[in-house]
């Protein structure tokens, strides 16, 4: 009988979250639930996100994620109430390449560590579920502090590499506790010299250096979080280039100034600034161009095309501000993509990261860029590029539908 009543809870709560419109939890996890009450107000929520860093490989420079957050809980009503409560993740069952179990999951009630009980979901979206108890007193406040870890959701196909990875927090669950939410403070935090984050969603959080910032105001949740984790040491494996050894499948240019180790158009992708790809034509260097296969192949011999969204360029040789004005830049260039079509760009004349939008994005298998005008050097007539970084994705598909856009 008791487990019985356990699987028709677990089945309740997830039809629950289904009623509030709750998406999949993507990599991370989501707001507490009131599985046993419609009385407890939740009066402030902080969340802190933050990347933890480690070797480039199976998961990319991430190691994993930590997830610390702390609800202040209100009973209004003049009864004791003894609620139960749940934190729900993916069903890792029914998608084990993409889900896996949260490395660890503590929760904190004031100063007290409390046991919690878990359990597998027999219905619903949501698989495994950590749940505890907790007598709040009436008119009277709890903490909860929840703090786990949980490894990013790309890193875990066994097929393909990919370049970043995708994360989502679920607010909405949060319109499950009685009336709105007082203030809710979600931060997301990363180093931005090991990362770079893109494709945030909702998009009006503050920006600083290193951080996202999202504040809300007696509100109830309608939306998600979710962001994409670039780790900046992978640009170069994703697309297997090497400086000193050009990989004539993935990386060609018209022509290489002598000697072409040090030049080679593999280091506009080594995502080192300190070397460039320099062309070797008589002139300018106009009409000269740069091309990359865009494809990926995985160990079953399946190839994907890239969705390009946005294109960054370091100009220049950016070794030094000397070298910078030694060699030309590039002023113009032409985008051209392997399906015939092209987008123009003009870039200013310094050694700063310049992103460029591909709008709407295109789904192509190589891009090619071709210099159409040049900032002049001072000593040489070569024009020079020292980076050449890609935005984008290879499963937008997936993507749109994890962000509730299909």
């Amino acid at each position: 009988m008791k487990k019985t009543v356990l699987v028709l809870l677990f089945c309740i709560a997830a039809a629950i979250a289904a009623f509030a419109d709750t998406a999949p939890v993507t990599g991370i996890g989501s707001t507490i639930v009131p599985l046993n009450s419609d009385k407890i107000e939740m009066v402030t929520e902080q969340i802190t996100i933050t990347p933890m860093e480690g070797q480039t490989g199976r998961f990319g420079a991430i190691r994993d994620i930590l997830i610390q957050s702390e609800f202040e809980l209100k009973n209004p009503t003049d009864d004791d109430i003894d609620l139960e409560t749940g934190f729900p993740f993916p069903d890792y069952n029914e998608d084990p390449n993409k889900y896996e179990k949260p490395i660890s999951f503590e929760v904190m009630i004031d100063t007290n560590r409390i046991r919690t009980q878990t359990s597998e979901a027999q219905c619903g979206e949501y698989g495994l579920w950590y749940t505890w108890k907790t007598r709040i007193p009436a008119k009277q406040t709890v903490r909860v502090i929840t703090r786990y870890r949980i490894f990013p959701s790309q890193a875990h196909s066994d097929s393909w590499t990919e370049p970043y990875t995708y994360s989502k927090f679920v607010m909405k669950t949060g319109a499950l506790w009685k009336g709105n939410i007082g203030q809710a403070i979600v931060k997301l935090q990363y180093n931005p010299r090991r990362y770079d984050v893109y494709r945030v969603f909702p998009a009006n959080g503050q920006k600083r250096y290193g951080q996202r910032i999202w504040t809300w105001n007696n509100f109830k949740p309608t939306e998600d979080i979710s962001f994409e984790i670039w780790g900046r040491d992978t640009l170069k494996d994703l697309f297997n280039t090497d400086k000193k050894h050009a990989d004539e499948s993935r990386v060609k240019a018209s022509t290489i100034l002598p000697p072409a180790k040090d030049y080679s158009p593999c280091n506009a992708f080594d995502g080192n600034p300190a070397t460039a790809w320099a062309e070797n034509a008589v002139g300018d260097g106009e009409g000269e161009w740069i091309w990359l296969n865009l494809t990926q192949t995985n160990n079953k011999e399946e190839e994907r095309a890239f969705c390009l969204e946005q294109i960054g360029i370091v100009n220049g040789n950016a070794k030094d501000n000397s070298t910078y004005r030694d060699y030309n830049r590039v002023r113009k260039a032409i985008l051209q993509f392997d399906d015939g079509s092209q987008k123009i760009i003009e870039l200013h004349d310094n050694m700063n990261t310049q992103w460029f939008d591909v709008n709407p994005p295109a789904k192509c298998k190589s891009v090619k860029l071709i210099i159409k005008s040049v900032y002049r050097g001072l000593k040489y007539n070569d024009t020079c590029i020292s980076d050449i970084l890609f935005r984008g994705t290879y499963a937008s598909g997936d993507r749109a539908r994890n962000e509730g856009r299909e």
